[in-house]
């Protein structure tokens, strides 16, 4: 056989070889060990949890300013429009829209919109339903459909207009203190209507998290950080924290095990980058949040793996 031929043959099962260990590999504790030793080589792992306490909202601005228009552009090309976890199954807006209908609104909110993909789909759907979209960012978009308006604005300061729906989609997150979601539900609650809805679809922090290994709380610390959150709320605080305002938890739908699959293809893809130290130390020189971005890909799969430190999924209450 020709020496050419034997070294394509060697080259074709090598890269056969690493293709199925990429395929394959487990997200459990091992893979979360290694993946945490090559994280700890190329950040400063401490001075990232230390630095969580002082995020602003002002960072959370700057975070999706910087990153929306590169890394998230990139996301729509491969996977389509939005900047929200890719589901198995029925997309987020698809269950707000569910949520709508069953009260027969004709107000909605979305808080925390971004450029507004959930809240320009839904108001395609629903040409009779009149919708506000809300975002922190001061740069509001011109709304080319009839019944949306975008506005630009505090989650927990809203205008004093009633609504039958309010609803956040991974935005909600950010409420990252107990006075801050405090604040949040307390104004949710006098801007719904009777019967309104506050749905809330997100991730949180597990339940159970301090009875996760100390790895697994790690990897949530670090996939907060990335998105410039504090300590992102579990179900119970919004549930405690709806109860003290009155509202009323009608339904719990846990999204987790759909969530996985988006996270875990890109943990596969994250992982190989951040093994090379000098590629991440370099990226956080010249593109410190896509850095972040990098290390929170890194970590959700392994945060989420089954519902140890973080979980994902719905929750509906009613005024």
């Amino acid at each position: 056989m020709p020496l050419q031929h034997v070294v394509i043959s060697i080259g074709a099962i090598a890269v056969f070889v690493f293709a199925h260990e990429w395929l394959t590999l487990p997200l459990d504790d091992n893979s979360l060990a290694s993946d945490l030793n090559a994280i700890r080589l190329a950040y400063d792992v401490d001075g990232i949890v230390d630095s969580k306490k002082s995020f602003t909202s002002a960072d959370v601005e700057t975070y999706y300013s910087e990153t929306t228009n590169r890394e998230y552009a990139l996301l729509d090309y491969l996977f389509g429009s939005g900047m929200h976890t890719r589901l198995a199954g029925t997309q987020q807006a698809a269950y707000v829209m569910y949520q709508i209908a069953s009260i027969q609104a004709h107000t909605v909110l979305e808080v925390g919109a971004g450029k507004g993909h959930c809240a320009r789909w839904l108001a395609s759907e629903l040409p009779d339903v009149h919708f506000t979209a809300l975002d922190l960012s001061s740069h509001v978009i011109i709304s080319d459909i009839p019944n949306l308006a975008f506005v630009a604005g505090d989650a927990t300061k809203l205008d004093s207009q009633k609504y039958d729906v309010i609803f956040g989609v991974e935005s909600l997150c950010h409420l990252d203190t107990q006075l801050k979601l405090l604040q949040f539900v307390q104004q949710a609650t006098m801007k719904l209507n009777d019967d309104g809805l506050l749905v809330v679809i997100d991730g949180f922090r597990s339940a159970g998290f301090q009875n996760a290994s100390l790895d697994q709380q790690l990897a949530m610390q670090l996939a907060e950080s990335g998105f410039k959150i504090r300590r992102m709320p579990s179900r119970l605080d919004w549930i405690s924290a709806c109860a003290d305002s009155g509202l009323v938890l009608i339904e719990h739908l846990p999204l987790t095990s759909q969530a996985i699959p988006f996270w875990d293809f890109g943990w596969r893809i994250s992982r190989l980058l951040i093994r090379s130290a000098s590629f991440v130390r370099w990226l956080s020189s010249v593109r410190p949040h896509t850095a972040a971005n990098l290390l929170s890909v890194t970590t959700v799969a392994h945060a989420l793996r089954d519902s140890g430190a973080a979980e994902y999924g719905m929750l509906v209450f009613m005024r």
